[in-house]
């Protein structure tokens, strides 16, 4: 309401008075002399009353008494004025939203035209306040019916907002005005939106479907021959469809080069877009320059001399930042030559292994942390952890695949504190019968004739309460007899000791009771024991795909440190981490030493200066070969120039 009142004060203030005697004396009379009413004298004397009287300008209607002076302003009225004729008097009634006036005790003769009076005033400011909070209406009005007119495809993101900007107006139905004075054409106007705000999905999906349909019988011509053979239905409607994301999906060599060229053709032969409007991206150099032949081939009479870009998204990267920086950048031979960056990763690695610190996270890591850690009892079934395990390739510093990442952390403690051991082999009793085979207890000592076997239980004795663990500990029990029963030792560790972090102090603790000597090897010795069976090259191998990935990420190594606390393997990313961080900065030392950057920083300092309008896109068309092998970064470079253009699809 306080918004209504300050319109209707700027209104009102711009309203000639003479303009409101006019409206007045059209009343008939002398418009001055009905201004204002005054009860008579035996009215007062009823009414208790010694010189109350109203009246009317055009400001509102004011009431003068003993109790003091009341205002109502005409724009807090809810409706016309009334007058209810009494006996020898009458009633004038007053409706506000907040309260009724009831103001008795006025002459009859003087009261109708002084209601009419009111009224007129009220009628005058209402259709004028109403004009001006209609103009929003009407805009939308017509917006609605250039949206809908067909000569063009609504994208999705313009019929949201235009149904955005219907629900903002559709209030003007609650206006305390409306009702009194809304003119037909207003109320048309309302109607139409409310129609649009109701319907919006449909009556753009009618309008687009016969902007298709016209506009492929419009360029039939055009798409029968701009290939060699004439496109397919779906391919002509994938060519004539502007949504804001268009997404074509279809298998190699069904034609979707061929779509990529009718949609620029269709574009420059239906006048959306100029030859310099237009870009093509592939992300390998062969591709693209397969598209520039054809496109010069197919699209040479719509070109005009012109040519569309069709380029790879470093060619792109390397244009956009020599435009925003004067000069292009040089390329590290690193970034296209895959074996070379590889081995510079290597180099790094064991650079890096010159430190002790280094060299004693890289062993704790390959030793404990080398793979995602799951235990059993995270899946819903025996089959779907062993699937996980099958899958993941679990391999001990010595090679050998095991069958739990638990029994990975067992075997690489043993190597790491240069214990002979063997995976898996014949116990010395044969217990082979119709229905078991041989056992073979997960590890053995030969130096101390010793078994260990990891179990798959929690800090109570039992297994996943899961499908296929039912005999589970069954067989830990038969185990248990045997050895005791042939008098084997057996140590023993579960996986709840994995979870809880005390694996490796329970072997220590089990081992050294049972008489085994631990006697930690050193670092050196387990790298070059890890070199002879390619183990640390597969971790520089895996460290160089890291450190693609992250730069591909486009997070900066504070962002990384971040996020690992809060990841479920946060032990093994931390190590990660910390292996990682001094490889990245000696790479990024020795890019700056012979100012170069690779791919990835192009991708991103590209990004940067589109973002900060350093660049500014022509682009109303952006066209992406093989989308589905995008990455985020290259996604982030296509949607910061289109968000540059409005009309950028």
């Amino acid at each position: 309401m306080t918004d209504e009142r300050s319109q209707c004060h700027a209104v009102v203030a711009r309203y000639m008075c003479n303009q409101i005697h006019r409206g007045l004396r059209a009343l008939g009379g002398n418009s001055m002399a009905r201004t204002e009413l005054r009860r008579g004298g035996l009215a007062k004397l009823f009414h208790g009353a010694t010189s109350s009287y109203l009246t009317v300008d055009p400001g509102g209607v004011r009431l003068a008494g003993d109790g003091g002076p009341t205002s109502i302003d005409f724009t807090d009225l809810t409706g016309l004025a009334r007058q209810e004729a009494g006996l020898f008097w009458a009633r004038i009634i007053l409706t506000t939203d907040k309260e009724t006036f009831s103001l008795g005790g006025f002459p009859k003769a003087e009261t109708g035209e002084f209601v009419g009076a009111v009224n007129a005033l009220y009628r005058l400011k209402g259709e004028k306040i109403l004009k001006s909070a209609t103009a929003p209406l009407a805009e939308v009005a017509h917006a609605i019916d250039r949206l809908l007119a067909e000569d063009h495809y609504v994208r999705s993101s313009q019929r949201r907002g235009l149904a955005k900007r219907t629900k903002e107006v559709l209030g003007l139905a609650d206006h305390p005005l409306w009702n009194e004075f809304a003119s037909p054409q207003q109320r048309s106007l309302l109607k139409k939106v409310k129609r649009f705000s109701g319907n919006s999905k449909e009556l753009v999906e009618r309008a687009n479907e016969r902007f298709v349909a016209k506009e492929l019988k419009l360029h039939k011509d055009f798409f029968d021959t701009i290939e060699t053979e004439p496109l397919t239905a779906a391919q002509r409607r994938a060519c004539v469809v502007c949504e804001d994301n268009n997404l074509v999906l279809a298998g190699a060599g069904t034609g979707k080069t061929s779509t990529m060229m009718g949609r620029a053709g269709y574009l420059l032969a239906s006048g959306q877009a100029a030859p310099q409007q237009l870009l093509m991206l592939a992300f390998a150099r062969k591709a693209a320059g397969e598209m520039q032949e054809r496109q010069d081939d197919r699209l040479g009479s719509l070109l005009n001399g012109s040519s569309l870009k069709v380029k790879t998204f470093h060619a792109l990267g390397l244009e956009i930042i020599g435009s925003a920086e004067g000069a292009r950048p040089s390329v590290t031979p690193l970034a296209e030559d895959a074996r070379a960056f590889a081995k510079y990763v290597s180099d790094e690695v064991d650079r890096q292994c010159l430190s002790e610190d280094y060299r004693r996270l890289l062993v704790t890591y390959l030793g404990t942390a080398q793979f995602p850690y799951r235990s059993a009892f995270d899946f819903e079934s025996m089959a779907a952890y062993q699937e996980y395990v099958r899958s993941n390739e679990l391999r001990t510093l010595q090679g050998e695949l095991v069958r739990s990442f638990e029994e990975v952390v067992v075997a690489n403690f043993l190597t790491i504190h240069g214990i002979e051991y063997v995976y898996e082999r014949n116990y010395e009793i044969d217990t082979r019968g119709p229905d078991f085979r041989q056992y073979k207890p997960d590890f053995y000592l030969p130096r101390y004739r010793i078994y260990i076997e990891h179990f798959a239980l929690d800090e109570h004795g039992d297994p996943p309460a899961k499908p296929g663990w039912e005999r589970y500990k069954e067989g830990v029990e038969w185990k248990r007899l045997l050895h005791a029963e042939h008098e084997t030792v057996l140590v023993e560790t579960y996986s709840f000791m994995q979870r809880d972090g005390t694996l490796e102090s329970a072997l220590t603790e089990k081992l050294t009771e049972a008489g085994v000597q631990l006697d930690r090897r050193r670092d050196e010795e387990i790298l070059e024991q890890l070199r002879e069976t390619s183990t640390v090259s597969l971790f520089a191998e895996m460290l160089g795909g890291f450190l693609t990935l992250f730069k591909q990420s486009g997070i900066s190594v504070d962002e990384l440190h971040g996020r690992v606390p809060n990841h479920p393997d946060r032990g093994r990313l931390t190590l990660l981490v910390r292996l990682f961080t001094p490889v990245l900065d000696a790479y990024e030392a020795y890019l700056r030493e012979r100012g170069e950057i690779d791919f990835n920083d192009m991708i991103n300092r590209a990004t940067a200066h589109v973002r900060a309008s350093a660049y500014r896109s022509p682009f109303t068309h952006i066209m992406v070969d093989e989308f589905q092998d995008i990455s985020g970064p290259r996604a982030e470079l296509v949607n910061a120039l289109r968000r540059q253009r409005d009309d950028a699809v």
